[in-house]
């Protein structure tokens, strides 16, 4: 039932006192609002009966009913107290009085709604704001969890008829906003609309919203109005419950329900009377109401849900009179009554809880256990008995006999294992723990947690019980669960190797190799694979197999140069001695200042007979500061007097085969020889304009047939690496003692310090390595020589056939330079060789590296050095001489390359398509064998 008590001054405009409306006829603006809302309306006013009255006015409030109170009253303070004027004899009421009648019927959800006046200043809105605070403390709204819609204003501005707060709200009322989606008024959107739209009244001082336990309906939706009109019946004078729209939550009572008991009508009153009492804190009083009510109830099969739900009370009682023995007494004979009466059992748990008197604690909740319904509370229940027999009585065994009846409770609660397990641990039982571990492991899904289970398991099996065949298979889970566990793992290999089980130790590293390739996890291939092929190679002495390891280590991490060496070994072992080679090689690319890998490269082709090969480890060697006295012997034997005696020359395919060092693009080196025409000639314009174009002396220009020893080697080593011969220039100053000058024909100065001072090997490695540079596709270094000019070069040749190409904000202003010079410039064979070269790139996706393709043009000039001058000791002193600042390497990255050139099968090959090897070389000289 949804109840409004309308308390209002005599005087104010709304029907006689003691009225009470059944059906929403219009009544007053107050009650028909009210009405509409699906409120029955009982009216009283502000006279010295008004106590007496509004008792009456709340006959059949119970617990499931809403309750509106609305006062309109002049109010005095005192102190905390309120009270309204009743009359004019100035007798007042305290307001808390209306309060308390209100709390001994327990309705679902309270609202009072109040208009007061204050006798006050009436231009002080702060005695306002303290009038509406003090009138919520005298209700005691906040504790007993009512809601309070109070406004304020002078009762010198009152008017009989005219009570602005309360006209406010009516208008609110009846604004949509006020409103939800179903047409209910809640009073949180009626308050937060008051608020916005404050009261066009100022003499509305102050008010305020103190919210309830509940977001009271101030007005119900029409069509749930008009349900609860239909279902009314009886006269006025005795209105029935509205259905509420819908099911309201309330804190479980102990209240005995009374629908359900007919015989119980005579303990209501005395119950109502106990509550109140006790709600009061009038315990005296309300203990005498419940031995009252004891006495009407006799000990019968009928009356012990009743019994046990008074005794419970009186425990509450005693218990709030701190008399905690009478309490229990009570609470024990509630349990005599009604041996699952919740209230009872709970009071008890906690008081024993509160005297930490641990046993009796649990003693209770066992008790507790037979009135809880539901497996996960029974389990929670059971948890809290455990840990409580643990923790604070220090019995771990029937801790853990309480844990296994949770798990009969409920087997796959994992809170419930994970602390058996604890407790077994404790106990020192490790089957059992190592049961549980598993029954844990089978409940988680997470493949990860599974194997972490599984491992802890194996532990337990192995290094508490000795169960070493359990505990494999175990860890062999755990690895099958996740293959990165790898503790698992070690623990699998120290198992296995203790007991000698190397074909099993073999199957599981193979297993597993295969699930870290389907995980991509390459770090850990690797790591199996090395210890696999060691395995192999050490244990079962299988070499095929350690070879195929191996070879999964190195694919897995091309730069592992151990894996590589081993592999290395098994392929001698096998018998493979050409595929030993190769793979020492690679290492000797990886790491060129391992010297174990030259002594290696150094018996294996002196024993092949391959005299060669085995002089370039040797002077490898030297140059590390490792050769030993065989092989610096050899060293020495067979170094050439002077440069190489090459029977024939290099060709282009000579070049790419074996000089290119790593960072070489055929892509690049195609777009730059298209355009290398154009570029020198846009450059050479450039410098003409600018007058920056070094003029050479043609008094200075050398003939090719000069018997300058410079010269001679110039033409010489031109002829020997397929490059036309630049002009060569004799200069009195040249920094660095040789420079490529820009000029309209390829052309060279040479300094003094070339020309004389120099031996023929030296000479040799200066002009092979600068030659390199005129090559085609090197030649736009000379004109372009820094990273920025070859980049906007570059760009620039390839926009000439895609416009549309995006090119760095940084360098798109150079790039649209160099296109319209090479568009003046280029021809059209050389654009149509550019967009061939382009395509190519293109198809590729456009990757390159040009700072890479600079370095490897350097790298490739002085290898084409040391392959003229053919000796490592006078290239690396020619090196060491001088301070060349190219391509950003340093001397240590120039002597790694060299290095690892001497000990590969390019320098080799490179020899022999010259003609060229060690005994060759160190032979007389015979103009049959040597080129020019």
């Amino acid at each position: 039932m949804r109840q409004a008590v309308v308390v209002a001054p005599p005087g104010f405009s709304l029907p006689a006192q003691g009225s009470v409306f059944a059906a929403p006829e219009p009544v007053g603006p107050l009650c028909t609002a009210l009405t509409r809302g699906g409120h029955r309306i009982v009216v009283t006013h502000t006279t010295p009966e008004l106590e007496t009255d509004f008792e009456r006015a709340l006959a059949g409030i119970g617990p499931s009913d809403d309750l509106l109170v609305y006062l309109a009253a002049m109010t005095t303070t005192h102190a905390d107290s309120v009270g309204l004027l009743l009359g004019d004899d100035h007798s007042t009421l305290g307001l808390r009085v209306l309060s308390d009648a209100v709390l001994v019927r327990e309705p679902a959800s309270v609202l009072f709604v109040m208009e007061a006046c204050h006798d006050g200043d009436p231009d002080d809105p702060v005695l306002a704001a303290e009038h509406v605070e003090a009138i919520a403390r005298a209700l005691d709204a906040r504790a007993r969890g009512y809601g309070a819609l109070v406004g304020v204003r002078p009762a010198k501005s009152a008017t009989p008829a005219a009570w602005p707060f309360t006209r406010h709200l009516l208008y609110t009322l009846a604004e949509p906003e006020s409103h939800d989606d179903r047409g209910a008024a809640p009073l949180s959107l009626v308050y937060e609309r008051m608020r916005s739209a404050r009261p066009d009244d100022t003499r509305v001082q102050s008010f305020a919203l103190v919210r309830g336990g509940t977001d009271f309906v101030v007005a119900e939706p029409p069509d749930v109005v008009h349900v609860a009109a239909s279902m009314r019946s009886g006269p006025p004078s005795a209105p029935q419950s509205a259905p509420a729209s819908a099911p309201r939550s309330r804190p479980p009572s102990s209240r005995p329900p009374r629908s359900a008991q007919p015989s119980l009508p005579p303990i209501e009153p005395l119950l109502d009377l106990a509550d109140g009492a006790r709600a009061r804190g009038a315990w005296e009083e309300a203990l005498a109401a419940y031995k009252a009510a004891l006495m009407v109830a006799p000990q019968s099969a009928a009356n012990e849900a009743v019994r046990a739900s008074i005794y419970a009370r009186i425990g509450d009682v005693k218990r709030a009179q701190g008399k905690p023995r009478e309490a229990e007494l009570n609470y024990e004979k509630a349990l005599d009554d009604d041996t699952r009466h919740r209230p009872a059992l709970d009071a008890l748990v906690d008081m024993a809880t509160e005297a930490k008197d641990a046993r009796r604690a649990i003693e209770w909740r066992r008790k507790r256990l037979r009135s809880i319904d539901g497996t996960e509370a029974q389990v929670a229940e059971l948890l809290t008995i455990a840990r409580a027999l643990q923790a604070e009585l220090g019995d771990a065994r029937a801790a853990a006999e309480t844990l296994e009846e949770a798990r009969r409770v409920d087997p796959r609660d994992r809170t419930v294992a994970e602390a058996l397990r604890d407790a077994y641990e404790k106990l020192h039982r490790w089957p059992r723990v190592l049961d549980v571990l598993a029954e844990i492991a089978e409940l988680t899904a997470d493949p990860a947690q599974r194997a972490a289970l599984r491992f802890d398991a194996a532990d337990v099996a192995l290094g508490r019980l000795r169960e070493e065949e359990r505990g494999l298979g175990l860890l062999d889970r755990a690895l099958d669960d996740d293959p990165t566990h790898d503790k698992a793992l070690h623990a699998l290999v120290a198992v296995r190797t203790a007991r000698n089980e190397w074909d099993a130790l073999d199957a599981a590293y193979t297993r597993l190799v295969d699930r870290y390739a389907k995980l991509g996890d390459a770090e850990r291939a690797w790591d199996v694979c090395r210890k696999l092929g060691a395995l192999r190679r050490d244990k079962t002495r299988d070499v095929v197999g350690a070879i195929e390891a191996f070879t999964g280590a190195v694919s897995c991490k091309p730069s592992d140069i151990d894996s590589r060496a081993m592999l290395a070994d098994m392929h001698l072992a096998r018998g493979d001695e050409a595929q030993a080679v190769a793979e020492f090689e690679r290492v000797a690319q990886d790491a060129p200042l391992r010297s174990s890998t030259f002594t290696r490269l150094f018996v294996l082709h002196q024993r092949a007979g391959r005299a060669d090969r085995a002089w370039l480890a040797a002077t490898a060697l030297e140059e590390l500061g490792a050769a030993d006295v065989d092989q610096q012997l050899v060293a020495d034997q067979f170094r050439p007097e002077g440069p190489i005696r090459p029977a024939r020359s290099l060709d282009d395919a000579g070049w790419d085969e074996v000089l290119r060092a790593p960072g070489a693009d055929d892509v690049v080196a195609d777009v730059l020889r298209a355009i290398v025409d154009a570029a020198t000639s846009a450059r050479i314009e450039e410098l003409r304009e600018t007058r920056k174009l070094f003029a050479l002396d043609p008094a200075k220009l050398q003939s090719a047939t000069s018997t300058v020893t410079a010269v001679r080697s110039f033409q010489w080593a031109a002829q020997v690496l397929g490059v036309e011969a630049p002009e060569l220039y004799v200069l009195d100053e040249v920094p660095g003692g040789i420079a490529a000058v820009p000029a309209p024909h390829p052309s060279t100065a040479l300094g003094p310090d070339v020309l004389r001072g120099l031996g023929a090997k030296d000479l040799a490695f200066l002009a092979g390595r600068h030659l390199t540079y005129y090559r085609r596709e090197h030649y736009a270094l000379i004109c372009y020589p820094t990273l920025p000019e070859l980049s906007a070069l570059f760009l620039g040749a390839v926009k000439l056939v895609m416009p549309e190409l995006p090119v760095p904000g940084y360098l798109s202003e150079a790039v649209a330079r160099r296109r319209k010079t090479l568009v003046k410039h280029a021809d059209e064979a050389q654009k149509k060789t550019l967009r061939a070269a382009v395509e190519r790139l293109d198809a590729r996706g456009g990757r390159v590296d040009l700072a890479a393709w600079i370095k490897s043009v350097e790298l490739s000039a002085q290898r084409a050095g040391l392959l003229l001058c053919g000796d490592l000791k006078v290239a690396m002193t020619r090196m060491r001489a001088e301070n060349r600042a190219i391509a950003e390497l340093g001397l240590d990255q120039r002597r790694a390359d060299l290095l690892a050139f001497c000990a590969s099968d390019r320098l080799g090959r490179a020899r022999g398509l010259l003609g060229v090897d060690a005994r060759t070389s160190n032979a007389p000289p015979s103009s049959q064998r040597q080129v020019g």
